[in-house]
Formats: C-alpha cells, sequence, structure tokens
C-alpha cells in the first residue's frame, strides 16, 4: 500500500514537473516572441522619431540659403545656368557670380551709422517705457515684440547711437548669433549688448543682409572668430568685419522673393512635424498594445 502511495505520489510530481516545465516553456517562448515584438516596435518608433527630426529641417534650411548665396538660386532667373564663378575675396569663401562682390557689411550701412550694440544697464522694466531688444526676443528670424522689456526714457537718452528704425537688422553676438529685421511699430526702440544694429544702405536690402548674416557661410565664418568658453561671442570689429556677397539690388530683391515664400514652406513642414511628433506620442500607449496583442497583460 505504501509502496502503491509513493508511486502515486512520484508519478504526480513527474506530471506536475512537466507541466511546470511546459508553463515555464511556454512563458519563454511568450518572452521571446514578446521581446522579438518589442525589438519590431522600436525599431519602427525610432524610425518614426527619426523622420520628425528637427534638424532635417534646420538642414534643408540652411542648404537654401547657401545656394541663395552663392548664386545657385538664382541662376536661371539671371540667365546664367552655367554659373562662372568669381574669386573670392578670402580663403574660405565660396565663389559667386561674376556680377556679384563680397564687401565688408559696415561699407554697407546707412551713411552716418555704425553698427553698434545697445544699452549695458536698462534697469528695471518700466510701463509705458522705452523698448528694448534682447537676445531671448530674437527667434526664427523674428522679434517677438510682445516679450519686449522697456526702460526709462532718460536710461534710452544715454544710448542715441543704437536707437532702433523699421529695417534695421538685428545680429546677436553673445552666446549665439540670431538674426532679426526690425518690423514696423519699433521705431525708437533700443536693444542690449548682447546684440548689434545694422542700418542697411542703399546698396543692400534689409532682408537680404539678415538672410545672409543667418547662413552657414555667414555663420561659419564668425564661428571661427568666436573668443570666450564661459560666454562665446564675438566682438564688434568682426561683426563689421563680415565679408556679404553683395548681388545688384534687383537679383537682392529676386533672392529676398524666393527666400521668403521658401521659408513660408519650411516653417510649414515644421510646424506639421511638430504637429505628428505630438499625436506619435499619444499614440505610442495603443500601438504597443495593438502590436504585442494583449501579451504584456497579467494572467
Amino acid at each position: 500500500m505504501r509502496s502503491s502511495q509513493r508511486g502515486h505520489d512520484e508519478s504526480r510530481q513527474t506530471q506536475g514537473g512537466a507541466v511546470s516545465r511546459c508553463k515555464c516553456a511556454a512563458a519563454g517562448a511568450d518572452r521571446a516572441t514578446t521581446d522579438r515584438r518589442l525589438d519590431a516596435l522600436s525599431g519602427k518608433l525610432e524610425k518614426a522619431l527619426t523622420l520628425q527630426s528637427g534638424d532635417d529641417v534646420r538642414a534643408l534650411w540652411d542648404g537654401i540659403l547657401v545656394a541663395a548665396f552663392t548664386g545657385r538660386l538664382t541662376a536661371k532667373w539671371r540667365g546664367d545656368p552655367e554659373r562662372a564663378p568669381s574669386v573670392p575675396m578670402a580663403e574660405g569663401l565660396p565663389p559667386v557670380p561674376p556680377a556679384w562682390r563680397y564687401e565688408r557689411v559696415d561699407t554697407l550701412v546707412e551713411a552716418g551709422t555704425t553698427i553698434t550694440y545697445g544699452i549695458v544697464l536698462p534697469g528695471a522694466h518700466v510701463e509705458g517705457g522705452v523698448p528694448y531688444v534682447r537676445q531671448m526676443d530674437i527667434d526664427d528670424g523674428r522679434i517677438l515684440v510682445d516679450r519686449l522689456l522697456r526702460t526709462t526714457p532718460e536710461i534710452a537718452s544715454k544710448h542715441g547711437r543704437s536707437e532702433l528704425r523699421e529695417g534695421d537688422v538685428l545680429l546677436c553676438v553673445i552666446r549665439n548669433r540670431k538674426v532679426a529685421v526690425v518690423p514696423g511699430g519699433l521705431d525708437g526702440a533700443n536693444l542690449t549688448q548682447g546684440t548689434v544694429r545694422i542700418r542697411p544702405g542703399p546698396s543692400s536690402r534689409a532682408q537680404y543682409l539678415a538672410s545672409y548674416l543667418e547662413s552657414p557661410i555667414a555663420q561659419g565664418w564668425m564661428q571661427e572668430r568666436v573668443l570666450g568658453l564661459d560666454m562665446p561671442r564675438i566682438n564688434v570689429a568682426h561683426a563689421r568685419a563680415v565679408p556679404v556677397p553683395l548681388a545688384p539690388l534687383r537679383e537682392q530683391a529676386e533672392v529676398v522673393r524666393r527666400l521668403t515664400r521658401l521659408r513660408q514652406l519650411v516653417r510649414s513642414i515644421r510646424d506639421l512635424q511638430a504637429e505628428a511628433t505630438t499625436e506619435l506620442q499619444a499614440l505610442l500607449p495603443a500601438a504597443i498594445e495593438a502590436e504585442l496583442g494583449g501579451l504584456l497583460r497579467p494572467s
């Protein structure tokens, strides 16, 4: 009897072990399947997120700017598809069409003005005071007018040489080199010491000059002259010496017209990417659930 019971117990133990091993094997198979699906899903998500990268849009815009300021964007308009380049004025600058020429930016300013920075100590914000532009108030080629702080008329009056007027070009010189054109409604405003004002003269259009200063050509030239580590900057002398590929005025107008249209398209692409990224992140839980088919649910 004891022998029979012992045999029965051993049989149950053997069966239990087999069931346990089957369960373990099944669990292992589920885990392996889950891992494979997770890997596949991870690859898909990584690819999707890569397609949403803002770096691609920045690279697209940089390429457009380089084409604009080496004459390629307007080559057919100019009737010069084979564009014979001239000799650049300095090593490292790209060649430009024969009708163009390189000029220092400080030779292109309005007579009687200079490229200069603004208010060093604007003081506390004063309601109803004189608005001034900081570096943080410039974004994507525009001045964020609704964010501007204001200083007293007394402080502003001491910095009349950096007073702003519609059409002035602003170039940041500390930590970044963002660019913007002063819009209407800001005549009489000022800026801070982190930005310089350039008032274009009759040989250069404001938006042409601003777009060039934003281009990889100008940005690369300035980057080579950056000083300091804690507060990287270019000094005013370097800002005044930036070489500009100057096209004839009529062609400058065409460059600006084309860049304006293309920039609107690039901004639309960037906005769509931002929307797509938000939607993708919102769909992630559902995507994971659909891809794994319930394998992650507790039994």
